[in-house]
């Protein structure tokens, strides 16, 4: 566990140098390729610990146990050159995180600021325990460009090999529609869903739709397995929970400095749509973690880049202080993931095992 201690204190130094200093292009670009390499590293070489039994499972029965064929046919490829689980592990690492950053690279102001952010929570959560989620949700972030840029076929592509790596990202394959059916209406509209949905998450929540039809469901069917399972369909709240208040006070928050925030994040409007809807989606299902959580993860990619924009809003003067206060936060953030969720024990192989 001090690894992850280690890190967030790396991280966190390059957040206060990048925001204090002007860097060099190319000492910047070092920062950034050095960022990559440890976060694929720390992600890639673990084992024994949340969901590790089961990937195991996968890299040996690939077709059999992974319901996501795209990613069955990878580890069908790292199976014809080893046998060693580690290079599944290694390669899903450095695609998503190098896919993360390099986007954040894109989208956000400070880019260090962004990257602490999503080591803390995303990377932790999905990076270094749900491989498969975490792999499309990267390319989730990474398509939104073409959202914006307008290039339908690309942003498909791109969904197609999210979908075929994990079925739950489904959910963000409209949003290329969604975004030009609703790029005309008032951002007022966006605050009327917050609204809407808070108000039917508080007084009939989608999910005892969803487990009323259970019994009439094929046992094997992936919702019937996780409404009947305790772990996925229990109930998480709106207010009582962290990540959905979280995500309302940040929707919020970019509602009000919309302006300025539109003009230094770059494709603003897409991730705050995209946002407000992941927000809803928490809501709506609060009754049913699996399907309201898991899913909404997928919508809510842009949350790093948020904090980063926020900054902005501050004179150059106190943008450190606001800075070591993000540094605060961010910490406490980590602290409650690696002690609350089940992440398992905290364990690296060796880098000679690579050879």
């Amino acid at each position: 566990m001090t690894i992850f201690y280690y890190s967030f204190i790396i991280l966190a130094l390059l957040a206060c140098l990048t925001v204090s200093f002007r860097i060099k292009k190319q000492q910047y670009l070092i920062l950034y390729l050095f960022v990559i390499v440890l976060l694929s590293l720390l992600a890639g070489l673990r084992y024994d610990n949340a969901d590790y039994e089961n990937y195991l499972e996968i890299f040996k029965n690939p077709w059999e146990v992974s319901p996501d064929k795209g990613f069955s046919a990878f580890v069908l490829i790292v199976r014809w050159f080893t046998t060693s689980p580690i290079y599944m592990f290694l390669p899903v690492a450095i695609i998503a995180v190098s896919l993360n950053i390099s986007s954040y690279r894109k989208y956000s102001p400070y880019l260090f600021v962004s990257v602490l952010f999503y080591f803390v929570h995303s990377f932790l959560l999905k990076e270094y325990v749900q491989i498969r989620a975490g792999l499309s949700c990267a390319i989730c972030l990474y398509a939104i460009r073409y959202i914006e840029y307008k290039s339908l076929w690309k942003y498909i592509a791109c969904m197609v090999i999210a979908m075929s790596i994990h079925m739950s990202s489904i959910i963000f394959f409209p949003m290329f529609w969604v975004y030009y059916f609703m790029k005309n209406k008032s951002n007022s509209c966006l605050m009327y869903f917050l609204l809407l949905s808070f108000i039917i998450g508080t007084l009939y929540p989608f999910g005892q739709v969803i487990k009323a039809y259970v019994p009439f469901l094929d046992e094997t069917s992936r919702i019937a397995t996780y409404a009947n399972w305790d772990q996925f369909n229990n109930e998480i709240g709106i207010l009582t929970n962290f990540t959905t208040l979280k995500q309302i006070i940040l929707c919020v928050l970019c509602y009000i400095y919309w302006t300025r925030l539109k003009e230094v994040i770059s494709c603003f409007s897409v991730l705050y749509l995209a946002y407000v809807l992941s927000t809803c989606w928490l809501m709506l299902f609060n009754d049913f973690v699996i399907i309201g959580a898991r899913m909404a993860t997928f919508l809510s990619v842009g949350e790093p880049i948020f904090f980063a924009g926020f900054l902005c809003l501050f004179n150059k003067q106190s943008r450190i202080l606001v800075t070591l206060f993000f540094i605060i936060i961010s910490c406490i953030i980590m602290d409650v993931n690696l002690h609350t969720k089940n992440l398992g024990e905290f364990k690296l192989y060796p880098l000679t095992s690579l050879f």
